[in-house]
C-alpha cells in the first residue's frame, strides 16, 4: 500500500476549499518595471548594496537588455527580493513563492509581481511548465530560489538534484545570484532588526549559455549550480572584517544553537543581548562584534557559531548511526488548504524515526493521520519567527498535492534538530538506493 493510501486527510467544513492547481499568472503590466525600482529601494530599507557581476556583459548590451533568463538565487531573508528585482530590470519578471506567504503585505507584493504560488518540496511538473511559459511566451525573467526557504543556520540549504534536469529542459540562459551578507544583516532567528553596518554583497554570475546547457549533462549542471550557490555566512562575516555593534545581535540563537556543548543537554539554551547561555549548567558565551564566540568566565568549546552548528549536525548523525535517534512530541497543528486560509487544527502527536515522520490529530470531529517516509522530500520546510501564522512561531511541516500540514514543536530548537535529522535520513536512504 502506498504512503498516500495510508494517509487520512483532514476533514474540513464545506466553507474551506482546497487549492490543488495554480493558474499561470498573467503578463505584468507595462508600468510594473517602471514601479519596481522604487519598490526595491523601499524594501532595501537603507542597506548599502555592493554588487559583484561576473560575465554579465552579454545582458548589459543594448540588444540583449530585454532577453529573458532563469534567475537562480540563494535565499537568506526579505532583502533578497529587492536585489534580484533590480538586477532583472529592465525586464519583466515573475517569481515562485510559497503558498504560506500569500497574505498581508507579502500577498500584495506577490500580486504586484505576479508571483506563482507553490507548495514546497513537491515534484512539481506544473511549476516547470509555468516557468517555461513565462520565459518563452511572456519573454520575462523567472526568479527561483532552489533552496526554497530562508537559510536557517548560515549554510547553503539542500538544493534538489533535479535542478540540472529542469535547466536542461528549459534550454534558456541561466543567471545565478549568491546573496552574501543578507544572513548577517538579518538572520532568520534574530529579532527582526537589520544590522545595517553590514552591506549586501550579492555576486551575480552568467552561469550557463543555451549552448553550454546543450553540451552539459544534468548532473554537471547541478554540480555547477551548487558550487555557485554555496555559502557560509558566518565565514563571510568574519572575513569581511566588518563589526556588528548591534547590542541584541545574539538574541534568538537558541533556535539553532539548541544543544549545550558543555553539559550536552538539548533545548536548554537561551539568549539575550550579545550572549547565549545554558540554563542548566550556566555556561555562557558572547557573540562578538567580529562573529566569534568567547566564553564568559570559562574557556569556550567552540570559537565560532558555525563550529558549534557543525558539531550539532555530527551529534545528530551519531544518534542516527547508533540507532538512538527518536523525537516524539505534542505539537500545535496548522494546515493550509489554500493560500488565504490557515486552519488551526489543534494539538497533534508527531513521531520521527528512521521510518519517517508520523502525524496524528483530530479536527472537525474526525481523526486525521499522515506518514511521510524518509525519501518523501529532500528537506523539511522550516520557518523561524514566521509572520505567516499567529504568534510568529518556529514551525516545520510538509506539503501534499492539495494541502500543507505544519506544526509548532513544544521546545525551541526542536525544529532545527528535526531539520538536521531529516536531511541525514534522506542522505542515507539515497546512498542505500545508489548501492
Amino acid at each position: 500500500m502506498s504512503t498516500i493510501e495510508k494517509n487520512i486527510p483532514i476533514s474540513y467544513s464545506r466553507k474551506i476549499k482546497k487549492e490543488t492547481t495554480f493558474k499561470t499568472p498573467r503578463k505584468q503590466g507595462w508600468w510594473v518595471p517602471l514601479l519596481l525600482p522604487h519598490v526595491a529601494n523601499l524594501l532595501k530599507a537603507g542597506v548599502k548594496c555592493e554588487v559583484t557581476r561576473i560575465n554579465m556583459e552579454h545582458f548589459q548590451k543594448k540588444e540583449n537588455r530585454k532577453q529573458p533568463f532563469l534567475f537562480l538565487f540563494t535565499h537568506m531573508q526579505f532583502l533578497d527580493f529587492p536585489v534580484f528585482l533590480k538586477e532583472s530590470l529592465p525586464r519583466k519578471s515573475n517569481s515562485a513563492s510559497a503558498i504560506d506567504t500569500f497574505r498581508g503585505v507579502y500577498g500584495m507584493l506577490h500580486a504586484l509581481g505576479r508571483s506563482v504560488p507553490v507548495r514546497k518540496f513537491k515534484n512539481n511538473a506544473e511549476l516547470v511548465r509555468t516557468i517555461s511559459h513565462i520565459l518563452k511566451k511572456h519573454k520575462a525573467v523567472f526568479n527561483l530560489a532552489p533552496e526554497a526557504q530562508y537559510s536557517l543556520d548560515g549554510f547553503t540549504l539542500p538544493i534538489p538534484d533535479s535542478i540540472g534536469k529542469v535547466i536542461k529542459h528549459l534550454k534558456e540562459p541561466v543567471v545565478t545570484i549568491n546573496m552574501h551578507g543578507h544572513y548577517v544583516i538579518g538572520p532568520v532567528w534574530g529579532d527582526g532588526k537589520l544590522r545595517k553596518e553590514f552591506p549586501s554583497m550579492p555576486v551575480v554570475t552568467y552561469a550557463f549559455t543555451p549552448e553550454e546547457i546543450e553540451k552539459m549533462t544534468p548532473e554537471e549542471i547541478t554540480t555547477k549550480v551548487k558550487e555557485l550557490l554555496d555559502y557560509n555566512e558566518w565565514k563571510t562575516w568574519r572575513e569581511s572584517g566588518i563589526k556588528i555593534t548591534y547590542q541584541n545581535r545574539a538574541a534568538g540563537l537558541e533556535h539553532i544553537l539548541y544543544k549545550c556543548p558543555t553539559c550536552k543537554e538539548e533545548y536548554t539554551t537561551a539568549s539575550s543581548g550579545i550572549n547565549v547561555w545554558c540554563q542548566k549548567c550556566e555556561s555562557k558565551w558572547e557573540l562578538t562584534e567580529n562573529g566569534l564566540l568567547e566564553g564568559v568566565g570559562h574557556k569556550t568549546t567552540f570559537n565560532t557559531p558555525d563550529e558549534w552548528l557543525l558539531w550539532e549536525k555530527a551529534e545528530v548523525a551519531k544518534e542516527i548511526k547508533t540507532g538512538t535517534y527518536i523525537i516524539e512530541d505534542t505539537v500545535r497543528g496548522i494546515s493550509l488548504p489554500n493560500r488565504k486560509q490557515p486552519v488551526e487544527v489543534g494539538n497533534m502527536a508527531i513521531k520521527h524515526t528512521k521510518e519517517g515522520m508520523s502525524i496524528d490529530g483530530h479536527y472537525n470531529n474526525k481523526d486525521f493521520k499522515f506518514h511521510f517516509p524518509p525519501l518523501y522530500c529532500h528537506t523539511l520546510q522550516v520557518t523561524l519567527n514566521s509572520p505567516d501564522f499567529k504568534g510568529k512561531p518556529a514551525y516545520t511541516g510538509f506539503s501534499l498535492d492539495d494541502d500543507s500540514i505544519f506544526f509548532v514543536p513544544s521546545k525551541k530548537g526542536m525544529v532545527y534538530k528535526l531539520f538536521l535529522a531529516w536531511k541525514e535520513f534522506y542522505r542515507l536512504n539515497k546512498l542505500a538506493i545508489a548501492k
